[in-house]
């Protein structure tokens, strides 16, 4: 009943954004092909990821002494290497709240036994790989706010609260939403498949994957809003495989905090990729 509501109110409410933004999402990525080859090939072998001193000596010169607040996770899905800053750091989620919606979404769905509409399914990559504040906002409303809250704590994911105004939440949540994406432990292992999709078709790309090679693939989720600039997810490289969150507050200049995130993520694939 719920995703009928959905889809009527969608109908409604964004009859004219959705000729526009359909088009978009019938041009899928080639990176978003073989999600499933992807996440079955890649071995884990991590129980509990240590520091690592060159990807915690790189954060350190990246991001110590700069403008603004930084929190950043780079953990090794496949290895035992971690670096982490301010990880425990409570931040206004800005657009990454959008991630717990999905998946809220999507663990109401397989608990109903409903099948989502196509109108709420393509609200919710609009939402993610635009990411759209209409759908967000109107997502987030129609299934509730505190209904998320409940859901992310729920999951474990303490420091997150989108029921507050500013919604908050932390690098160490994040990480570990990606992490479990990953491993296909997210609501499902079919939800979580479907879900890397569409954040590996994600089209704001100005900051993780802006220096990456082409052939890299990165599924991912930014989030802007005033001071504040993130941008998350999931690595995927021809040798590794990793999950990197970087957060930042109170940034005067936003383009010079852009720049600085992109720099830093061509420098953790390099130390991936390379073995350094």
């Amino acid at each position: 009943m719920m995703f009928r509501i959905l889809s009527l109110s969608l109908m409604v409410g964004c009859l004219l954004g959705v000729a526009f933004f359909s088009g978009l999402l019938l041009l899928k990525h080639p990176k978003t092909q073989g999600v499933r080859e992807s996440v079955e090939s890649m071995p884990f072998k991590r129980q509990k990821p240590s520091d690592d001193e060159k990807l915690t000596a790189l954060v350190a010169s990246t991001f110590a002494d700069q403008e603004g607040a930084y929190a950043i996770v780079v953990e090794d899905l496949a290895a035992d290497r971690r670096a982490s800053m301010q990880d425990d750091r409570v931040m206004q989620t800005a657009s990454l709240y959008k991630l717990f919606t999905m998946a809220a979404l999507f663990d109401a769905a397989k608990k109903s036994g409903e099948e989502m509409s196509d109108e709420t399914k393509e609200a919710i990559e609009r939402m993610i790989t635009i990411s759209s504040n209409e759908d967000g906002t109107f997502l987030s409303s129609t299934y509730g706010w505190e209904n998320i809250t409940t859901w992310a704590h729920d999951h474990d994911f303490s420091d997150t609260n989108l029921s507050e105004i500013p919604p908050v939440t932390s690098a160490r949540d994040i990480a570990k939403f990606f992490r479990l994406l990953w491993k296909g432990e997210l609501v499902s292992k079919e939800a979580s498949e479907e879900m890397l999709r569409i954040l590996f078709d994600q089209r704001l790309n100005d900051r993780i994957p802006k220096y990456l090679p082409g052939d890299v693939r990165i599924a991912h989720k930014t989030g802007r809003i005033d001071g504040w600039l993130h941008d998350a997810g999931i690595v995927v490289a021809s040798r590794s495989a990793y999950v990197i969150v970087l957060m930042a507050e109170d940034l005067q200049d936003v383009d010079a905090g852009k720049e600085r995130m992109a720099l830093f993520s061509k420098d953790v694939l390099d130390i991936f990729e390379k073995r350094l």
